[in-house]
């Protein structure tokens, strides 16, 4: 998948042969981006719909904790909170790596899917 800098996503064909060397020697999880979202974010964390309601407000309770490291949408955040019965794909955006492997040992299989946005100038050198 490639983001453009609008921020919204679309797909396109990668803008060179590096580019596209990269998407395939690589898994899906690799999102080629121009900028990260909202600056800063590297990963997008989506997760599996079935985890349990008391699961999901501890977890939310504990990414409280480390204030701007987690972006999470706002439809994520109420079903989290157990205000939101049912939603299509919850996700949150974190920082770095460090954060990555903490919320995989904190969440476990109740992680779908990870994505990792990939700045396109560190692939077209």
């Amino acid at each position: 998948m490639i983001c453009s800098a609008s921020g919204l996503n679309t797909i396109t064909e990668p803008s060179s042969d590096q580019e596209y060397d990269f998407l395939m020697s690589n898994s899906s999880k690799k999102v080629i981006c121009d900028h990260f979202p909202k600056g800063k974010y590297r990963y997008k964390i989506y997760i599996k719909t079935k985890m349990a309601v008391n699961t999901r407000e501890r977890f939310q309770s504990w990414m409280a904790n480390y204030g701007d490291k987690f972006d999470v949408a706002t439809s994520t955040s109420k079903w989290l909170g157990g205000n939101k019965h049912w939603i299509q794909d919850p996700f949150f955006y974190i920082e770095d790596q460090h954060m990555l492997s903490m919320v995989g040992m904190y969440l476990g299989d109740n992680v779908k899917r990870v994505e990792e946005f990939i700045p396109r100038n560190k692939i077209n050198i």
